[in-house]
């Protein structure tokens, strides 16, 4: 949980802002793994209640994933009043 709190950056896309939603799928999966009788109100085999999870915790890490790469690389940014580190073209 501390590299939640040590990440600052401005751009907050929707998979970032919800990244606890993995620590609660990564908890339910654990705990249907232990006492497999919680799914049964849900009217699911826990095994189909488990892959569902995983299918959902997989979604959330691409969705992640693309923020990541997305994101805008602070090296190619240009500083305050500066030039941009970009190499020009000829």
């Amino acid at each position: 949980m501390g590299l939640v709190r040590l990440d600052t950056t401005a751009v907050k896309g929707p998979f970032r802002r919800f990244r606890w939603v993995v620590v609660v799928l990564y908890g339910s999966v654990a705990v249907l793994g232990v006492v497999p009788e919680v799914a049964r109100p849900l009217g699911m085999p826990p095994i189909q209640v488990a892959a569902i999870g995983l299918v959902l915790l997989i979604v959330l890490a691409h969705g992640l994933t693309w923020e990541f790469m997305m994101e805008p690389d602070e090296a190619v940014r240009k500083p305050e009043g500066g030039e941009s580190h970009e190499p020009r073209e000829a």
